[in-house]
């Protein structure tokens, strides 16, 4: 004759008696009696335990793994953290860095100078001192220029961006890491301005960038000055001046600060270069 069995609270007149969860339970907790083989007052905490081991025995499989909460999951691609500021700028991709102000007051005219700037996926968002948050799309920037200028007892840096409807941007050592910004802009920025470009300059279309003008078969004029390619001896980007020199010598020059999209002029007409080249000094 089998042992009655008391268990939770409950009295049964053998295991055979219990219901399925509560026999599992019951087994589980002999099992973990033997594997540590508590003393008597052991036993009755280890009893009072299964009380909370009994409610997730109700109607459970063998398998205990319990299912992970559908709410609060982790969302890929969300990017980095970025100021609450810039919560609302939510249809430019995950965020990729953050440019904040670095707590030095410059004067400027002119364009906006931002503040605080934060790079996407697909463009960015600036605040320029006030309020407001303006976000851009990459493919909506039309110019880029560069002024970085070493004569400076500390150096200038101003990147000048100008969107297809001609607002203006510039951005300057009021950020920490400008020029991390401003190159991640560019690379995001010049190879979709470089496809349609290169499209119309091998078309034997003349295009324009402020004082230059280069033309596929006939050169370049610099301030309505032409310049056939046959003319000329050599051109480097160097220390921030663009140089041509003639097959008699002379030379012309422009500084880069002063020519838009200088590096999709440069590629254009086969100039390598690299962004040191583009500093002044």
């Amino acid at each position: 004759m089998s042992t009655p069995i008391h268990f939770q609270g409950t009295d049964y007149d053998s295991v055979e008696a219990m219901p399925p969860h509560m026999r599992r339970a019951y087994e589980r907790s002999q099992r973990h009696i033997a594997r540590h083989e508590p003393g008597q007052a052991d036993a009755e905490n280890h009893e009072d335990e299964q009380g909370d081991e009994h409610a997730h025995a109700q109607g459970d499989t063998e398998n205990d793994e319990q299912p992970k909460p559908a709410w609060g999951r982790e969302h890929p691609g969300s990017g980095v953290p970025v100021p609450a500021e810039f919560d609302g700028v939510t249809q430019l991709g995950p965020a990729i860095a953050v440019h904040e102000w670095q707590g030095v007051h410059l004067p400027g005219l002119g364009a906006p100078r931002a503040s605080a700037l934060v790079l996407y996926r697909d463009g960015f968002a600036y605040r320029a001192g006030g309020k407001e948050t303006h976000a851009w799309r990459f493919d909506e920037v039309a110019v880029i220029r560069s002024n970085v200028d070493w004569s400076y007892e500390h150096g200038l840096y101003e990147y000048t961006f100008t969107r297809t409807n001609g607002e203006a941007l510039i951005l300057d050592k009021r950020l920490k890491s400008v020029e991390t910004a401003a190159d991640r802009i560019k690379e995001a920025v010049l190879p979709r301005l470089g496809l349609a470009l290169t499209q119309r300059y091998q078309a034997g279309e003349a295009l324009t960038f402020g004082p230059m003008t280069i033309h596929h078969q006939h050169g370049l004029q610099i301030d309505g000055k032409p310049y056939a390619w046959d003319a000329i001896r050599n051109i480097e980007l160097e220390r921030g001046r663009f140089k041509i020199t003639l097959s008699d010598g002379k030379h012309h020059e422009v500084r880069a600060s002063a020519i838009p999209n200088i590096e999709l002029l440069c590629r254009l007409i086969g100039l390598n270069f690299n962004s040191d080249d583009l500093r002044y000094y």
